[in-house]
């Protein structure tokens, strides 16, 4: 049991990992797209700049 328990654990987490391996599109124009969600979001987090807290909240 000690040593399937392992093998169940990486199944599942290569099987997780692949699920979503064709739901994000990269538009190569800097911004990626959810499939599933239609979302899209910048591909660097920083393109605007540091935002400290204060700055987060306004």
């Amino acid at each position: 049991m000690k040593r399937i328990l392992p093998l169940i654990l990486a199944a599942v987490l290569f099987c997780a990992g692949a699920a979503h391996a064709g739901r994000f599109t990269d538009n190569v124009d800097g911004t990626i797209t959810d499939t599933r969600t239609g979302l899209m979001w910048p591909k660097d987090a920083g393109c605007l700049g540091r935002v400290n807290w204060q700055g987060g909240l306004v």
